[in-house]
């Protein structure tokens, strides 16, 4: 990768205290996404490699429609996906981006790492504002996400 595509990645990981089969639900499947996806009103995922991946939603008080593809479906490891902007007028980024989400077990806890890529393919201007778009939110959807599994392994325990 190179320098600018690195400096244009948008790259978070955290640790959650449960193995990876806990959270793949929350990052594999439609209803999982829209838990955590601070913003989404809407998510479509069909679970395999070349499955459809479609997001509606708000942020920031701009409406916005995604629409993508899976490139990786490897349960309960890693899922990959890409993500193309389609404006209200119907207008699209002329690029797809590609969000991956990784799990790795370590010990009792899962390090979860997301990777949002390909900012640079969309030109100057574009990248820079789509980059700092996501930058922002990635994080607090991350201890969203954190905070839900929480939530169920602690529902679950005797």
């Amino acid at each position: 990768m190179d320098d600018r595509a690195e400096k244009l990645s948008v790259r978070y990981a955290i640790e959650i205290e449960a193995g990876p089969e806990a959270i793949w639900p929350f990052i594999a499947t439609a209803e999982g996404l829209l838990a955590w996806f601070r913003g989404a009103e809407l998510v479509e995922l069909e679970p395999h490699v070349g499955g459809a991946y479609l997001e509606k939603g708000e942020h920031g008080g701009f409406a916005y429609h995604l629409v993508g593809e899976v490139t990786v479906y490897d349960p309960p490891h890693r899922i990959a996906f890409t993500l193309r902007l389609i404006r209200q007028d119907g207008s699209q980024w002329p690029a797809d981006t590609l969000l991956t989400l990784t799990l790795e077990p370590a010990g009792n806890t899962t390090h979860v790492r997301l990777d949002h890529t390909g900012f640079e393919t969309l030109g100057d201007d574009l990248a820079a504002r789509a980059h700092q778009g996501f930058l922002g939110g990635w994080d607090g959807s991350l201890e969203l996400l954190r905070q839900l599994v929480d939530d169920q392994t602690t529902s679950s325990q005797p």
